[in-house]
């Protein structure tokens, strides 16, 4: 659908290129980690079953938005937006507390 006004559709480009930024800044933290993997098998007691582990849990992470992605789809207004920040608060913390992938 066609918004409105100029306004609206500069506010809807913004907040797109807003979101990639941030979805860029994931992508390079985990970036990171794949670049100090090598160093990281040696030193940590999961050795080389780490990368398994980070594989799973980088796409346990992707669900997530794949979820309010279909639900804005298949029902639109069947999900609240209170409960789109809630999970999203939930999983940045656990990302900060390093139980999921940023």
């Amino acid at each position: 659908p066609a918004l409105p006004c100029p306004a609206l559709r500069a506010m809807a480009w913004l907040t797109h290129l807003l979101a990639c930024i941030f979805g860029t800044g994931s992508w390079m933290a985990i970036n990171g980690v794949w670049v100090e993997l090598p160093l990281l098998v040696n030193e940590l007691p999961e050795g080389w079953y780490l990368p398994s582990y980070l594989i799973i849990i980088i796409q346990l992470a992707n669900i997530g938005p794949l979820f309010i992605t279909l639900m804005h789809k298949l029902q639109p207004g069947r999900l609240s937006e209170v409960v789109q920040g809630g999970l999203l608060a939930l999983k940045e913390n656990l990302g900060r507390m390093g139980i999921v992938g940023n």
